[in-house]
């Protein structure tokens, strides 16, 4: 009784080789330390259960971190969806006011024009399992292929679009320097051709940024559901 208080236990091998791993693998869970006596047979049979045992603690470490980087990867997108989101409506906003033939304020036109939120996820995690090997050890093959697609594609394919939505803010930016001043925000000219330019470059703009979010909503599903299959795994 006091051995067992004390977290004690025995395991009488009664057969030595083979030795019946299973029972002993019953035996040994949730064990901090096992001492072997006589193991001159026992111990070769000991090391693959405790390599094995190593793996399973890093499958496990690895599930709790990588939900980590994930979860701050979703919160980094809801921001994305709602910044994104909201710049379309301005820039919709713009295209409706020059449609009716009236002036964009400048405030206006910077809120429609200026500002992107890029994607960047976090891959430490990720990154250090793949060129270790280790990601090999993750069982459910299921899950280890969606987590490899979800870095290999769909992380990819949201920063390669936003890359690109990006550059082209950039050269409409650049263009605009005929008519828009944007060091000191206010307009150099404001004239019939203007309205003409900005209502071509919102909307070329905005169904850019449609595009994006499109292709950011299809990584939110898929994110989401491997959040929750890891979820599932801790």
């Amino acid at each position: 009784e006091e051995a067992a208080r004390l977290g004690i236990t025995t395991y009488k091998v009664g057969q030595t080789f083979p030795l019946d791993m299973k029972g002993f693998h019953d035996w040994a869970e949730g064990l901090d330390l096992i001492v072997v006596v006589v193991g001159i047979v026992l111990g070769p049979q000991f090391t693959p259960w405790n390599d094995d045992r190593q793996d399973r603690i890093w499958e496990q470490r690895f599930y709790r971190e990588l939900l980590a980087d994930l979860e701050r990867d979703a919160e980094h997108l809801d921001d994305i969806i709602e910044f994104q989101t909201g710049k379309g409506d301005r820039m919709r906003a713009a295209i409706e006011t020059l449609q009716r033939g009236d002036d964009l304020s400048v405030d206006e036109y910077w809120a429609a024009r200026y500002g992107n939120n890029t994607f960047f996820p976090a891959v430490g995690v990720f990154e250090s399992a793949l060129s270790s090997g280790k990601i090999e050890l993750v069982r459910d093959r299921s899950l280890r292929y969606r987590i490899m697609n979800l870095y290999g594609h769909h992380f990819a394919r949201v920063t390669h679009n936003g890359a690109i939505y990006d550059e082209r803010i950039v050269v409409s930016a650049w263009e605009s320097r005929g008519y828009f001043d944007s060091y000191n925000r206010a307009f150099i000219r404001w004239d019939d051709n203007v309205r003409q330019i900005l209502r071509a470059e919102f909307s070329f703009l905005t169904r850019e940024n449609e595009i994006y979010l499109e292709v950011v909503y299809g990584l939110n599903d898929e994110l989401g559901e491997i959040i929750s299959l890891l979820g599932d795994k801790g």
